[in-house]
Order: structure tokens, then sequence, then C-alpha cells
């Protein structure tokens, strides 16, 4: 009976859940689409040659022709080169919206079509900007259309190398979002999105097994070690230098005022003991925390380790280090002239800071729809400055991303949990050995903690 019911239960299939059904639908919608962006494509060179070198002009005949047969087929070509290349950014933009919500990676039958999926949504976006930013008729009307290209390049810039055509500022065109309608920012964010998809893909099939080579090689594992060392340690700092900033501030604005002032031009020897320890705890730290971050996630990409327990949480307090450096190093930088403009200008880079950490975390929907809660500008900051932006959006990427993926993992548990009989609970010894069962298994219980990626951080595991 036991061997009975185990096959009847191995033969079940796994439920599907709504999200994943219509994941599966839209999948062949996307593949669809492609297949007919395909020939789109083919009717847009085809188009071209005949319309520029074969038969001149003959487009707009066709259009302007009163014939029943030739409407037809104007309608038809009006189908293929407008239709298809404005209806398939909205299905690849579901399609990649319901696997990034699924947890789907593309197969390769999907990376192979999304290339053509790229191209002919590189089409629509260059349509709907040239027919909102070009004024037809007018002798600009080529140089905008050269200014359209080099915008569509900077999308596929954005969208492949991620935050640092942004954070530079490398821009090869010279027309903004705030010149386009809400349609056109949607194209270009789904048009961000499908190279980041395309890219990511294509890279990993020509240098994983480079990649992999390196990772693997003993200097490059050594150093990832010596730099998670370095995190750490870097974090436990940062517990020490918030703790300290918290407490000299309410000190100094409570019960000892100006006594920063004082501490710098004091001659005792409290005094020229202090001021190191104040610059190390108050300066220094928060001067080295980000590049020793910068360099552990840039390591932990490379050999692909993810961050996990008492790391990830430790993770805050580095966050919150760095958006405070961020925010004293842009500062300084930007913000210049009388107390009151100065002052005018720290909110501004409070608000920039915040935009960088929603960069960060939610990548180009901020930077296309032009969100932003702080002005500052950007020719005034150093490189070093810049290195800085670049390493905290990294660091609220993987923040967020690490977030997500415990509250996914608990929601599996309690789903788990739910679809128990109920007065069934798992025993945590084992029957065979009497021990205690690895601490996966003992997830399973009501009462164990939760295998997300805190669990590490409780003071019994080590």
């Amino acid at each position: 009976m036991a061997a009975a019911s185990g096959e009847l239960t191995a033969g079940v299939a796994p439920r599907v859940t709504r999200w994943e059904a219509l994941h599966r639908r839209c999948a062949r919608w996307f593949l669809r689409a492609c297949q007919m962006s395909s020939i789109c494509l083919m009717a847009w060179v085809l188009a071209l040659v005949l319309d520029f070198w074969v038969l001149p002009n003959s487009l707009d005949a066709l259009m302007a022709s009163p014939h029943p047969a030739l409407q037809v087929a104007s309608g038809l070509m009006l189908a293929l080169l407008v239709a298809v290349p404005l209806a398939v950014p909205v299905i690849s933009m579901l399609f990649l919206g319901l696997s990034l919500a699924v947890g789907h990676e593309l197969s390769d039958r999907e990376q192979r079509w999304s290339f053509v999926a790229v191209l002919i949504c590189a089409l629509g976006l260059t349509m709907f900007v040239v027919a909102e930013a070009c004024p037809s008729g007018t002798a600009e009307m080529g140089a905008c259309r050269n200014q359209v290209s080099l915008f569509v390049a900077d999308q596929f810039n954005h969208g492949s190398f991620g935050d640092v055509f942004d954070v530079f500022d490398i821009s090869f065109s010279s027309i903004e979002f705030d010149a386009l309608s809400g349609w056109s920012k949607f194209f270009a964010l789904n048009f961000r999105m499908l190279c980041a998809v395309t890219v990511v893909s294509l890279l990993m099939r020509w240098l994983g097994g480079p990649l992999q080579a390196l990772s693997s090689a003993r200097p490059v594992q050594i150093a990832h070690q010596y730099a998670s060392r370095a995190y750490l340690w870097a974090a436990y700092g940062s517990v020490a230098c918030l703790v300290v900033w918290v407490l000299a501030l309410a000190l100094e604005s409570s019960y000892f005022p100006g006594f920063f002032e004082r501490l710098d031009t004091a001659n005792d020897l409290s005094s020229q003991v202090m001021r190191p320890v104040m610059f190390v705890l108050l300066a220094a730290i928060p001067a080295v925390v980000p590049l020793v971050s910068l360099l552990h996630l840039v390591l932990s990409l490379l050999v692909g380790h993810v961050m996990r327990g008492r790391a990830f949480l430790l993770t805050s307090f580095v966050l919150f280090l760095c958006a405070a450096s961020l925010w004293i190093f842009i500062e300084g930088s930007a913000c210049k002239g009388t107390p009151e403009a100065i002052a005018a200008c720290s909110d501004q880079v409070f608000g920039y800071v915040g935009d960088q950490f929603y960069k960060g975390a939610f990548a180009d929907i901020f930077d296309v729809y032009e969100l932003k809660l702080g002005e500052v500008n950007s020719d005034s900051l150093s490189v070093v400055d810049k290195f800085l932006v670049l390493n905290f959006r990294m660091l609220c990427a993987v923040y967020v991303v690490g977030v997500l993926m415990a509250l996914g993992r608990w929601r599996s548990g309690r789903k788990a949990l739910k679809g128990r009989p109920q007065g069934q609970a798992p025993s945590l010894v084992d029957s065979g050995t009497g021990a205690l069962k690895p601490a996966a298994a003992q997830a399973d219980h009501p009462d164990a903690w939760a295998p997300t990626v805190f669990a590490d951080t409780l003071p019994t595991r080590r």
C-alpha cells in the first residue's frame, strides 16, 4: 500500500498557479510575436530597397492609390511596418514582468528569438521618438533622425551595461526624456530590459567558460576570501561608526554644544589622543567602507558568491554608512557659496542620495521616468564621487534582491506548512541515529527558523 501510494503521489502533476499559467500563455505569445517580427524585418528591408533603389517613392504611391487591391496591400504593409513594431514591446514587457514574478529564466529558444524582439523594439522606439521629437517637413528632419538613432543606441548601452553609463553621464544623443510621452518612455524601458536580458545571455554563452575558469583559479579564490573577511570587518566598523555618530551628535546638540570645534583647537593630551580616534570613527571608516564593499561585490559576482546570514544582515549597516558617506562627499563637492545656499544644496544632496537608492534598487524605472528627489549637477562631481555612487547603487541592488529572496522563501515555507495535514509535524530527531536533523529539515517545523537568507544570523547558529 505504501509503495502504491508513493507511486500515485509521484504520478501527480505539480499544481500550476494562475500566474504560472498566465506566464506560459504569455511565453507562447512572445514567441509568436518574435516570429512575426522576423517577417516584419524582412518586409522593412524589402520596402526600403524598393523605395530607395528599385522604385523610388513607390510606398507613397501605394498608400495614395484608390485601387481596392492596392489599398488592401497598403493595409498589410502598415500592419507589418507599424502595428507589429508597436505591439511587440507590449507583449515582451508583459512576458518579462511575468518571468520575473514566477522566477522563470529564458530558455535557449526564447533567448534566440529575443534578439529579433530587440531589433523590432528598436524600430518601434525609433518610430515613436521620431514622431514626437522631429518636426516633419523641416530642414532639421535629417539631423533629428540622426539624434533619434543615437538616442536608441543610448538606451541599448544603458540597458546592457546598467548604471555605468548613467552614473558617468555617457550619452551620445541630445534628446531628453522630458520631450517624450509616456508611451515612448514605456518603449524605452521595455527596450532596456530586453537588451539587458539578451546581452547578459549572450555574454554568458561567450564568456561563461573563461569566467568559470577564472573564478576557480586559486588567486581569485584567495582574493575573494580576503575581501569577504575585510568586508565583515568593514561591516562591524560600520556598526561602531554609526553608534558613535548617533551618540556624538546627540551629546553635542544636548549637553556639549561646540564640543567638536573645541576638540579641533585644544592642545591638551586627552584631546590629542581623542582627535585621531574620532577621525578614524567619523571620517576614515566612512571613506574606506565603500571601497571595500565595491571590491567585495565585484569578486562575489565573479566567483558566484551570494551574501547570506550574518554578512547579509550586516549589509544593512554598511548601506546606511555608505549613504551617509556619499552624502558627505557629494555635499563637499557640489555645495559652495553662502551658508543659506549650502543648506539648500545639502537638502538637494540628501534627495540625490535617495535617488541613488531607488535607481539601484529598481533600476531603469526611475531613470527613464526621471523621478527625482534631488537635483545635483553631475559635472561638479569627481571620478571618486561617481565611483561611490556606482558602489552605492550596486549595494542597494544586492540588498533589495536579497530581501525579496528572503520574503519569497518565507512565503514558500508558509505555504508548505499550510499544505501539511493538520496535527502532523515532522520530527526533528532522526529515528535511526537519534541525532538532530540538519537545519534544512528543521526548517519544516513550525517553531524552527525559516530557511531565508537571515537563517545564519541567529546567535545559536555558528
